[in-house]
């Protein structure tokens, strides 16, 4: 729980300040402008602006770790989230950086798929600066698993492009961090905030695959693929339907567009599959064809299992296809994803399989 609020105090203990500092007066009134305009643009994924503002008197009022018990208290139930209160969680890690600084890092923990961390470490880095980064890199490998650590890395992604406000320059700052993995954390950061903010549509309107299209060098492919992994955000700010949103995802080049199928259904999809069930989620990755379909059942499991790190959701989602080649892709993924990326011992992920699921035996099939 503390990986990314530990890599946030050695961010302030190891850095040198840039030109230009975000104070934290402008943090939260960028914060202010930017959940608007999500809030605008993705009303059914966004939490709206008075959920904020209660957000807000409970932490004036009552302070961070209460607020931050509100906070799960309120949206994190025994089947998943009412709502996605993971960009509540973003602005309540900043607001935590904001009043206690690095005392603050107690505070958090990985609920709502991190996003508490992510606001932390996006403070840090709008108050600390370029110089943090390949030290910040460094420290979030210290504490949790490989995926912490690199979504702890994703977030100073989104922590660079808040305080440069610029695509190229941030993309840049990524560059400081040498592994190619942890780079793409970093630029897939960047690419997200890019939208999120409402600057990609300020920078262009109309061309579906804008910023993504900018990057046609082969040099510059891990940037374009880290583009398409978040570019959903893009494609439903403009407008398109699931089943528009995946056709166009495909026209992407290279592996962009299974970057983009599948980070549809991590940034989308599984949040609505906590949010309302995972029954409709489970008919649209049906209605697709093989490939996609496949992409969309193993990307939703995999930030199922993420989400509480065994298969209470993952498990039950998987179990619910009709298709036994997609029920086994699905198991198979979300056993890698908690094995692998989250260090869970097999025995119990098999475990889990007879707690989650009716008819366990092709679940543990493919775990084992």
């Amino acid at each position: 729980a503390f990986s990314f609020c530990l890599a946030a105090i050695f961010f302030i203990n190891y850095t040198v300040r840039f030109s230009r500092i975000v104070d934290d007066t402008q943090i939260l009134d960028r914060d202010g402008q930017e959940f608007g305009y999500l809030a605008k643009s993705f009303p059914s994924f966004v939490p709206q602006p008075e959920e904020f503002a209660m957000l807000e008197t409970v932490i004036n009022e009552r302070g961070p770790v209460t607020a931050w018990q509100y906070l799960k208290s309120t949206y994190a139930t025994t089947t998943g989230f009412i709502g996605n209160p993971h960009f509540l969680a973003h602005y309540m890690g900043k607001k935590i950086f904001k009043l206690r600084g690095s005392e603050g890092a107690e505070v958090c923990d990985e609920t709502f798929t991190y996003g508490c961390f992510h606001g932390i470490v996006e403070g840090l880095v709008a108050n600390r600066g370029k110089s943090a980064i390949s030290e910040a890199r460094n420290t979030c490998y210290k504490f949790g698993s490989r995926v912490t650590a690199l979504s702890c890395i994703h977030g100073i992604g989104h922590g660079a492009m808040y305080l440069m406000a610029d695509l190229n320059k941030s993309l840049d700052s990524c560059d400081l961090i040498s592994e190619t993995r942890d780079r793409f954390s970093c630029y897939s950061g960047v690419f997200m905030e890019y939208n999120i903010s409402g600057q990609a549509q300020e920078d262009n309107k109309i061309d579906r695959h804008f910023p993504c299209n900018q990057f046609d060098k082969l040099q510059d492919e891990l940037q374009r693929n880290a583009c398409y992994h978040v570019h959903s955000f893009r494609l439903t700010d403009l407008g398109l339907s699931r089943e528009e949103l995946i056709k166009e995802c495909r026209k992407a080049p290279g592996a962009g567009g299974g970057f983009c199928v599948r980070g549809y259904g991590i940034f989308f999809l599984a949040h609505q599959a906590l949010a309302e069930g995972p029954k409709q989620i489970v008919e649209f990755c049906e209605s697709l064809d093989e490939i996609n379909a496949r992409a969309c059942a193993k990307s939703v499991a995999s930030r199922l299992a993420a989400h509480t790190q065994d298969g209470q959701y993952a498990m039950p989602f998987c179990s619910m296809f009709k298709s036994d080649y997609l029920r086994d892709s699905c198991f198979a993924n979300m056993a890698d994803v908690l094995r692998l990326g989250h260090g869970v011992d097999t025995k119990l992920i098999i475990e889990d399989c007879g707690k989650y699921v009716d008819n366990p035996e092709e679940c543990i099939k493919q775990v084992q």
